[in-house]
């Protein structure tokens, strides 16, 4: 049996939290993985590093907003993704739909907006718009 990499192993715990519906703690992530629990630790650190997981007030860790900028960063390479996107702009600002949020995968490693950030459409109404359907 060929044994894992680090970096196997830390994507492992990413899927692993990702798949677990309440934060979870260095333990029972070491456990479930069959991982020591130093091993655990340093993964769970270097992860929380990069903003790909955070730790709660209980010490706990769940799956960080660094997951979400790299998500939106392969769907913006995505090439329908791409094609629909200057549509679905201009159909959001004709219905009224507020632009509310920073794109992620615009944002530095520290979580703050990088220069030249766009804001992007979030899908929200107006107040006092009806629902489209």
């Amino acid at each position: 049996m060929e044994a894992q990499s680090t970096v196997e192993k830390a994507v492992d715990v990413l899927f692993h939290l990702h798949a677990e519906p309440h934060a979870c703690g260095v333990t029972a992530i070491g456990r479930t993985l069959g991982l020591s629990k130093s091993s655990t630790h340093r993964l769970l650190t270097a992860l929380s590093r990069r903003g790909l997981v955070e730790k709660d007030d209980r010490g706990r860790y769940r799956p960080g907003i660094g997951l979400v900028a790299l998500g939106v960063g392969a769907l913006d390479r995505e090439p329908v993704v791409a094609a629909a996107r200057p549509i679905l702009e201009a159909e959001a600002q004709a219905l009224g739909v507020i632009n509310g949020y920073q794109h992620p995968g615009r944002l530095g490693a520290d979580g703050r907006r990088r220069a030249g950030a766009r804001r992007c459409v979030d899908a929200q109404p107006a107040r006092g718009l009806a629902q489209h359907r």
